[in-house]
């Protein structure tokens, strides 16, 4: 909850909430929003298509189609006015508002939205190149298997493409002094010049 009306304070926002929550998956969403500029701009239409979910705008004028999040800040409004300093400063216990918001058992859902999410998380079935859940959860595990995982790439990819070059020698059993061929692709290339420029120990 804070007060901004641009376009690139929401879109910056809305980024920064995706990234400091990675179990939130708004693939296939619907985004619901009133009509105000700052949600209503080609920034967040972009955003939010590149996420692969939609936007859907509420009735001009009409805040009861925003029920839910009406209901929100009215709890968050309310929090803050009880738990502020005497001199109206809620700044300084937002965070333990939402702390306590997010934590405490909700009656329509039965549980606390930070359960409600976990639950989210735990049922995601999740595979990135053969890490699960946990696996990315810790992200030490996750680290090893990719870094074993770019190394059998590697090599496999070398050995193929310099099984010619290296006469029938395996990659892996080069050893620091043999000498290899660089192939620079056609990209790389200057006009007319050599495949095959370089070579090196």
């Amino acid at each position: 909850m804070f007060n901004s009306k641009h376009a690139n304070k929401m879109v910056s926002t809305l980024k920064s909430v995706l990234e400091r929550t990675p179990g939130l998956v708004i693939t296939d969403a619907v985004i619901h929003s009133d009509n105000g500029t700052e949600f209503k701009n080609k920034f967040m239409t972009i955003m939010i298509t590149g996420l692969g979910s939609r936007q859907v705008f509420s009735a001009v004028y009409h805040p009861q189609t925003q029920g839910l999040v009406e209901k929100l800040n009215g709890t968050i409004k309310l929090s803050l006015l009880q738990k502020a300093d005497g001199d109206g400063a809620w700044s300084v216990c937002y965070e333990q508002v939402l702390i306590d918001y997010n934590n405490t058992k909700h009656s329509t859902i039965g549980m606390s939205p930070n359960e409600a999410v976990n639950k989210c998380v735990r049922k995601l079935t999740l595979n990135v190149n053969g890490a699960t859940l946990e696996d990315v959860l810790n992200e030490d595990a996750m680290v090893k298997k990719n870094i074993e995982m770019v190394k059998e790439r590697t090599i496999k990819c070398a050995n193929k493409a310099n099984k010619a070059h290296l006469k029938g020698k395996d990659i892996a059993s080069l050893k620091v002094g043999d000498r290899v061929v660089v192939r620079l692709p056609k990209r790389y290339r200057k006009k007319n010049e050599s495949q095959f420029p370089r070579s090196g120990k």
